[in-house]
């Protein structure tokens, strides 16, 4: 996903330095934390490991540098003390577990046929190397539509198109909607898009 960040981003007028600890070095790469000087960039765009997220996220936010943030496994305490941290220092702080352009109406339908059925199953499958299971849009909608862990099944295997499916149900009917991700350049797309405002290009 960071490569196609940055490749998407080098088509504005932006000084990009990645950072990468697994890393070969190489020019306008970083592979440490303790050689990133937050004083020379106003963003830190962050789609990364969750232990490493937390490390760059509390770095940035200290200096007073905006973050905008699509990396998932942390917990909603952690990110709950970014936003406060933030929002004392008067900064951005973005987080989205999810920047494909439709998600938001999936989960908007979600919660509206959820609400008005009795059962309510949801589904997630992911490629295997997904480290965080369940997913951070699936921890998310567990939030929103108020399911149980026994409520959620989480997949992991070859599969090469990511999705949510919401199962609803009751005695006389069932509904089954999917969100299904085909192509990376969804999340990359409305990621740009959303960046791009808030950085105000």
């Amino acid at each position: 996903m960071g490569k196609k960040i940055y490749q998407s981003l080098k088509e504005y007028s932006f000084n990009i330095t990645g950072f990468d600890i697994f890393s070969k070095e190489r020019n306008y790469v970083i592979t440490k934390i303790e050689d990133v000087n937050p004083s020379d960039y106003d963003w830190l765009v962050d789609f990364s490991q969750a232990d490493i997220s937390k490390k760059m996220t509390q770095l940035f936010l200290e200096n007073n540098k905006n973050v905008i943030s699509g990396t998932t496994g942390l917990s909603f305490d952690e990110l709950d003390n970014f936003r406060k941290i933030a929002q004392k220092r008067k900064i951005k702080y973005i987080h989205r577990v999810n920047f494909a352009k439709s998600f938001c109406e999936f989960e908007a339908l979600a919660k509206k046929i959820a609400s008005n059925m009795d059962h309510n199953t949801l589904i997630e499958a992911h490629d295997a190397s997904k480290l965080d299971k369940p997913s951070g849009s699936a921890l998310r909608l567990m939030r929103i539509l108020k399911l149980k862990d026994d409520d959620v099944l989480a997949i992991r295997s070859d599969e090469p198109t990511p999705y949510h499916s919401l199962i609803s149900s009751n005695k006389n009917e069932r509904i089954i909607i999917t969100h299904q991700i085909l192509n990376k350049n969804a999340f990359v797309e409305g990621f740009l898009d959303f960046f791009l405002k808030e950085a105000g290009v």
